[in-house]
């Protein structure tokens, strides 16, 4: 009887440890991990012990500015890059400050990009194709309406795929901390003291593309095209605009003089420490 109980103890023991194992092993490749954000974390120490530059994690807006007006939403990308790895994982914080877990604003992913919620965080519901090395992941941040600046955190891990978390063959970094700055003032407020309107048409275009922004006083503006992964294709230059209508455009060509491809892309104005954007297509 003492030898069945020892015999089944053990059987017990070594059960449990397994299905501990094949439940970490589906927890990390699912995604269902989050709060690694933060360089004070133990990161994604199950697949290496420390974190590794051979993986870069970078973020770009689809504005071009880390400047909001609160309440607002704004489209990000996030990028994971390793030149040998495989396959690529993230997950994804706005937090009130630089280390702690305090979240903040609303995320959420876009459609088919690849992450789904888990609390207030974003993850990736299953490790995403490293394709000519990088992998991005998109998603929208809606800002408090209350001013101030907070911390836009990730993590991303590169994988070889072969399921083992145990050699640590994968390689994670996290990325560096991106300030995002709410404003003071509301979008009425900034409006009324500068930009009032800003239009692009034909929307869609074949080629040339008539800019108009509206000024309550004179300001002097910068208009830039990027496009849906906040890559700036070409700064149209700065204007001097004056009270009233303004108009300018744009021929459809980069900043080397080469015509884009068909498209979406993002039409910005800046003035007066705001942007505006307008979302146009191209179509050849």
């Amino acid at each position: 009887m003492r030898f069945n109980l020892i015999t089944n103890v053990k059987f017990l023991s070594f059960f449990l440890i397994g299905v501990l194992i094949i439940y970490t092993a589906f927890a990390s490749s699912t995604g269902a991990q989050n709060e690694l954000t933060s360089a004070t974390s133990h990161g994604c120490n199950c697949h290496d012990p420390v974190s590794n530059s051979e993986t870069t994690v970078s973020v770009v807006s689809s504005t071009g500015s880390f400047n909001v007006a609160p309440g607002s939403s704004t489209d990000f990308t996030i990028t994971v890059t390793n030149a040998t790895e495989k396959k690529a994982g993230i997950d994804i914080a706005v937090k009130t400050t630089q280390t702690g877990e305090t979240d903040i604003g609303t995320l959420t992913p876009n459609v088919s990009t690849g992450l789904k919620p888990n609390g207030k965080e974003l993850v990736h519901y299953q490790p995403k194709l490293l394709v000519n090395g990088s992998a991005s992941f998109q998603f929208t941040w809606k800002a408090p309406n209350t001013p101030g600046t907070y911390y836009l955190r990730a993590v991303g891990n590169a994988v070889n795929g072969d399921g083992d978390t145990t050699g640590y063959l994968d390689h994670w970094n996290w990325m560096p901390v991106q300030p995002l700055k709410v404003g003071t003032t509301s979008v009425t407020d900034f409006e009324n003291n500068a930009i009032t309107g800003f239009y692009a048409f034909p929307n869609p275009a074949s080629n040339n593309i008539n800019i108009e922004y509206s000024l309550s006083n004179p300001t002097t503006v910068d208009i830039f095209v990027y496009n849906t992964q906040g890559v700036l294709i070409k700064s149209l230059g700065k204007f001097n605009g004056l009270t009233g209508l303004n108009k300018s455009g744009w021929n459809g060509t980069d900043e080397r003089g080469n015509e884009i491809p068909s498209g979406a892309y993002n039409l910005v104005i800046r003035g007066n420490n705001i942007s505006m954007t307008e979302h146009i297509i191209f179509l050849k």
